[in-house]
């Protein structure tokens, strides 16, 4: 009984994966305006909330423009 459930399960989740459905959120692209929080364990000031401009870029302190997308 126990390798029945195991065998129904195993295929449940197979057939779930198969059909797309694990990833029911669409893709999300990071835009001009988002908020991007980023945490440093080596620097704490760091760990800050950041806005990404109009050109895509986040500034951060000591480090400057970083292209995100």
């Amino acid at each position: 009984m126990k390798r029945v459930f195991a065998l129904l399960l195993a295929l449940f989740a197979f057939a779930l994966s198969w059909a797309g459905v694990e990833s029911s959120q669409p893709d999300r692209k990071i835009a001009p305006g988002d908020k991007l929080r980023m945490t440093c364990v080596e620097e704490p000031s760091l760990d800050k909330t950041y806005t990404v401009t109009a050109d895509g870029l986040m500034l951060i302190d000591f480090l400057g423009a970083i292209q995100v997308n």
